[in-house]
């Protein structure tokens, strides 16, 4: 028996990739409603393809262009293939994988912790259970990494409102004057947008000045987004952690749904084959994780004058060709690309050291 810590997309999608290989698995989900609450901005990349086909209801937009806007409000505008998505009807996709396939799913069940046997919370009862595997995709505040590790990752804190307004239903906006991290406008349509924001201080007084005159809030949703940490251990014997609770976040951009699920399927594969999993993300996930860290530790060292720098350096037409063969999933590549087309970047390299 194999027990999974969290009903998100990143839990659902290991107990799904465990139970096609003919394991049994229970997801232990804390509320009472698959996908509820809501904390993500819900934008990931077409890699997602490749990796599980969506319904058409759970897609609620096409973006085909990202607008990078600098400090002094001149902008780069890049193509790009995203899709916005509904994420309480993906998470119920992704939970309705594993049942379908097998998995056998307990809502309204909070982890409490594992010696001999799990300990949860179901409503007002306690109770146990015995399990041979405990796989922890509960989130940034993980208990089952506290099992493995007391390390916990550095985290940024984000708040983002549903607006309605007036939007460019193709184009989502990335602003770079946000401290340690930047500011975003994600159409749904072309009269409602989720307008937020992350950073690590002062996170309400700059998400005000952020949404002012953007338009009518209609709800306010926040969450933690932990940033990537390659020395953090992801097992312990018989005890593994997977997506948010694992850190497996692209640190440029704060999105970890792909990488999630590209770890769910390691996990699943390290638990049948009873192979090292922290050695198989590293080996798969570390270099890609590794290189928007490095990228997100130059960033944050940047002045207004470097975005505005890098702004005109991004907008020549040979790199605005880069960007629009590339991916955020695959970008250790493109970085390299980056830098032959266009050596001046290389003097970005000096911050990070």
């Amino acid at each position: 028996m194999i027990t999974v810590v969290g009903g998100g997309p990143v839990g659902s999608f290991s107990a799904y990739n465990l139970t096609k290989k003919g394991q049994k698995v229970r997801i232990f989900e804390e509320h009472k409603k698959i996908g509820v609450p809501v904390q993500c901005t819900g934008i990931v990349t077409k890699q997602i393809d490749d990796i599980v086909k969506l319904k058409k209801n759970v897609i609620l937009n096409k973006v085909t262009k990202a607008k990078i806007i600098a400090p002094n409000n001149k902008s780069v505008t890049l193509a790009v293939k995203d899709y916005v998505i509904d994420r309480t009807l993906f998470d119920e996709q992704l939970s309705d994988m594993a049942v379908d396939a097998g998995a056998k799913l307990f809502t309204n069940t909070r982890f409490l912790d594992y010696t001999k046997r799990v300990k949860v919370k179901q409503g007002t009862k306690t109770k146990y259970f015995s399990t041979d595997w405990l796989v922890g995709a509960d989130g940034p505040n993980s208990k089952v990494r506290l099992l493995i590790t007391t390390k916990r990752p550095k985290v940024l804190v984000g708040k983002q409102a549903i607006i309605k307004g007036s939007f460019e239903k193709n184009t989502f906006q990335v602003y770079l004057d946000v401290p340690n991290f930047f500011g975003w406008v994600v159409p749904i349509d072309s009269t409602t947008a989720r307008v937020g924001l992350a950073t690590t201080t002062n996170v309400a007084k700059h998400f005000e000045n952020f949404i002012k005159g953007k338009g009518k809030i209609q709800e306010l949703q926040a969450g933690t987004i932990p940033i990537f940490n390659p020395l953090l251990k992801t097992q312990k014997n018989n005890i593994l952690i997977v997506g948010d609770a694992a850190g497996q976040i692209k640190a440029t951009t704060g999105g970890g749904i792909i990488p999630g699920l590209k770890a769910s399927k390691i996990a699943a594969k390290s638990i049948i084959k009873k192979s090292d999993y922290n050695l198989s993300c590293k080996a798969k996930l570390g270099v890609e994780l590794t290189t928007h860290l490095m990228i997100r530790k130059t960033l944050n060292k940047f002045s207004a004058k470097d975005y505005n720098e890098l702004i005109t350096l991004t907008n020549q037409q040979k790199i605005r060709n880069v960007f629009a063969q590339a991916s955020r999933d695959n970008f250790s590549l493109t970085a390299l690309k980056l830098m032959f087309q266009e050596p001046k970047y290389l003097k970005y390299l000096t911050k990070l050291f």
